[in-house]
């Protein structure tokens, strides 16, 4: 039984989605060596309002069958990009990490390519320090 004012955390589905994007060379996205720093965040998204607890997650959304649209940034220079695709389960304690990949063929006029600088990898993008 859930005492009033308290959550049963194995209702909730929350966390945040994120998608990141690396380029391939023009012959495809197999040969792609995934282990170095080439993924840019593109998009995320999470707590829709209220606080952690609230179930008012956009992963729960999705979870229940709703659509997810991922935009690309407009200004991306046309190429074949790899789509890492992330969803981060929090209700269980320690993190969980769901990420799925797809290979994207981009079109479009935009002569944007981030720099560097700001490629990250994985698991490495993580910090594991959080409260220290």
């Amino acid at each position: 039984m859930t005492k009033p004012g308290c959550l049963l955390l194995s209702n909730l589905v929350a966390g945040p989605i994120l998608a990141y994007l690396a380029a391939c060379p023009d012959a495809g996205c197999e040969s792609l060596d995934t282990t170095g720093k080439i993924w840019f965040k593109i998009w995320e998204t999470g707590l829709l309002g209220g606080t952690l607890m609230s179930e008012n997650w956009v992963m729960k959304d999705v979870y229940y069958g709703a659509n997810l649209d991922i935009p690309t940034p407009v200004k991306l220079k046309p190429g074949k990009y790899l789509l890492r695709h992330e969803m981060i389960n929090l209700e269980t304690g320690p993190a969980q990490f769901f990420p799925n990949c797809i290979q994207l063929d981009i079109k479009g006029s935009g002569t944007s390519f981030p720099d560097p600088k700001y490629f990250v990898q994985f698991p490495e993008a993580y910090v594991d320090d959080f409260g220290k």
